[in-house]
Parts: structure tokens; sequence; C-alpha cells
């Protein structure tokens, strides 16, 4: 390689820095001002959009987490972070109770 292309490469790599960490910064400065709407479980959602196996699989799982999420009263985002073990989201109602929660959710959800 030649000096005027490692001095090239250099000069992409600070560019792609540069760029990096304007993003993080306009990120940082905007991330307080928006917020995330959560749904309620327990109200009706619009049909998941999609055809085909994988749609309809997504559609049963998010359904049942719907449905669990409204019978243990927390939001769908919560019992997941739950179950995915974050401790600092864990559910009061323990781990059988979520369990029987999460289960009747999918059985309902398939019918």
């Amino acid at each position: 390689m030649s000096g005027r292309h490692i001095t090239a490469a250099v000069g992409v790599v600070i560019v792609l820095l540069a760029a990096g960490i304007a993003l993080v910064a306009s990120e940082v400065v905007q991330g307080p001002q928006r917020s995330v709407a959560i749904a309620d479980p327990c109200t009706q959602r619009a049909p998941f959009s999609g055809s085909g196996l994988d749609a309809t699989v997504q559609r049963v799982v998010l359904d049942g987490l719907d449905g669990a999420a409204c019978r243990l009263g927390t939001s769908r985002e919560r019992l997941v972070l739950s179950l995915a073990g974050d401790s600092s989201q864990r559910l009061p109602s323990g781990r059988a109770t979520t369990d029987a929660a999460v289960r009747a959710g999918l059985l309902r959800a398939l019918d």
C-alpha cells in the first residue's frame, strides 16, 4: 500500500468516527424529548399485517402476550422483559402466576 492510500483510509476512518459521534450526540440531545406510547394490552389492537406461517406465528405470540399482560395488569413490553430475566422488570405476581397467565394468553390467542 502506498502512503497515499493509507492517508485516504485514515481520512475515511476519521470522517466515519466524526459522523458516529455526531449521531450519538444528536440522540443524546433528542432522547429525553421523545416518548414511546405503550399500548394497553387489554384493548383490541389492529391485527398484525402479513400472510403466511411467519405472520400467523407472530399474530398468535403477540396476541398471547397481550392476553397474559392484561391478566397480570402490566404492559406487554414489561412482561417480555421480565420473561427475559430483567430483574428490574420482575413482576410481583411470581413466576408460577406469570407462567399460568402466559399459558392462558397463548391458548386464548390460538382460539
